[in-house]
């Protein structure tokens, strides 16, 4: 029979003060890279697409009376996070581990690019007084199951915002397509693409900020400066305004925002 040795040293403190470490200089690195990828997120907020052809700095092809103008950006984000929530760019407020579970002792550094971003605008010269336009955007913040954060990081596009709209010089125009919801915040008026969101990398943005994307028919006047009037017919299935059980199967609901 063999009597523990007392007087043996406890590894177990030297392990932990060296995970400590690992944590600390995994958090340096996500500040500095944060704050040296700062231009590319505050993209995010002011895309130069939101302007009319004329006035963007984008590069633009005239085919005909269309005007096709190019945007996006690419995005090399850093994560770190004191407890870990196994998820990629977009985090879970609501899941966050509690202090007596396994996830809540280990922490969480990742790197991603999958919020770079793609963007078309094709706008009609105006005729008339009217003018049409569609724009299309897109990201790489899909999950199919083919995805995956292994050998090959492979991450297939989706859509954030395709939509057909149709406006007048008197103000009103009606908008067709995916797009965030009318209830979202904007930086002035009800024009699209001058959402006031976040400036963050995080993809589920911050909590309180009210937001969806989805398909919707609306229909928007602008009574006179400063006062709009708008009305949005949106599908309503969406995460925290109706149950999705019954919509789509687990495997397709916890994927990001």
């Amino acid at each position: 029979m063999t009597l523990p040795n007392c007087n043996a040293p406890n590894s177990q403190p030297v392990v932990a003060q060296a995970q400590r470490r690992m944590s600390y200089a995994a958090a340096a690195v996500a500040l500095a890279l944060g704050v040296a990828c700062a231009p590319a997120v505050m993209a995010q907020s002011a895309n130069d697409t939101s302007a009319s052809p004329a006035a963007s700095t984008n590069p633009a092809i005239q085919a005909g009376p269309v005007t096709l103008l190019f945007g996006g950006f690419t995005e090399l984000a850093t994560i770190y996070r004191s407890k870990d929530e196994s998820t990629d760019v977009a985090s879970s407020f609501s899941g966050v581990p509690m202090a007596n579970t396994e996830q809540a002792n280990v922490s969480e550094f990742r790197e991603t690019a999958r919020q770079s971003r793609l963007s078309l605008l094709a706008q009609t010269e105006d005729l008339g007084g009217y003018k049409a336009e569609t724009w299309f955007e897109m990201d790489f913040l899909g999950a199919a199951p083919t995805a995956n954060s292994n050998e090959s990081n492979s991450y297939q596009p989706r859509i954030r915002n395709i939509y057909g709209r149709f406006e007048s010089d008197s103000g009103w125009y009606v908008m067709g397509g995916q797009n965030w919801s009318l209830v979202t915040l904007e930086k002035k008026g009800m024009d699209p693409r001058d959402e006031d969101a976040p400036v963050t990398v995080d993809a589920q943005y911050v909590a309180g900020f009210s937001w969806t994307r989805n398909p919707q028919l609306r229909f928007v006047d602008k009574i006179t400066d400063g006062l709009w009037a708008g009305l949005s017919l949106e599908s309503p299935q969406a995460t925290g305004i109706v149950t999705t059980t019954s919509l789509a199967p687990a495997a397709s609901r916890a994927r990001c925002p």
